[in-house]
């Protein structure tokens, strides 16, 4: 399967607003450094906007339904035309609220199987859908969306790291809580895009 690969720069500083969104060539990743950080892909192309024919090369409306479709993060165009996600603290308690629910879902299916004296499956969820769910709340997710993290040090743009959802909500919780902030945002950027199998 494939899955995309979102090069983000988190938001804070006149520098990162210079960039409009537009990754330095200098700062775009080897495929050898992407597959080091996403473990579970056995290949990779770090930008496929550089290939006319890869059916990743472009950003067009698939793009904006996967972040519009998402519940832990917020997408929007700014009218300079920049993408942009941020989260919030409203998107933190929906991810809360999620994990709780499933963890509930499990300990319910758990309780009714030791009543019965039943051992649990090791698919321990009625709906398929929720396992895999839960496994990409509170493990390493295996596919889907990877964020490669920028952040600016003292004017120089930094690789910080690929990020799973789950890695994202966590660096905005950190972020809240360390900066005393309740807002974190990303400019997406439109000149690289990368695709990877797993």
């Amino acid at each position: 399967m494939h899955s995309p690969i979102i090069y983000i720069i988190e938001k804070g500083t006149e520098y990162v607003e210079s960039l409009g969104g537009q990754l330095p060539d200098e700062n775009q990743l080897f495929e050898e450094t992407l597959l080091d950080c996403i473990e579970e892909s056995d290949w990779l192309v770090a930008n496929t906007i550089e290939y006319s024919s890869w059916h990743r090369n472009q950003w067009d409306e698939s793009f904006e339904d996967m972040f519009k479709a998402n519940s832990y993060y917020n997408f929007k165009v700014t009218e300079k035309g920049i993408m942009e996600l941020s989260i919030l603290h409203h998107n933190l308690i929906n991810w809360d609220k999620r994990l709780l629910e499933l963890h509930e879902e499990y300990n319910e299916l758990l309780k009714n199987n030791l009543k019965e004296n039943k051992f649990t499956s090791a698919f321990p969820y009625r709906d398929i859908k929720n396992y895999f769910e839960y496994k990409d709340m509170v493990e390493k997710e295996s596919g889907g969306i990877k964020f490669v993290l920028y952040q600016d040090y003292a004017g120089e743009l930094e690789f910080y790291g690929v990020f799973n959802t789950r890695d994202l909500v966590e660096h905005a919780k950190r972020t809240f809580e360390f900066k005393n902030t309740n807002t974190i945002e990303f400019q997406i950027c439109t000149n690289v895009v990368g695709d990877y199998h797993f």
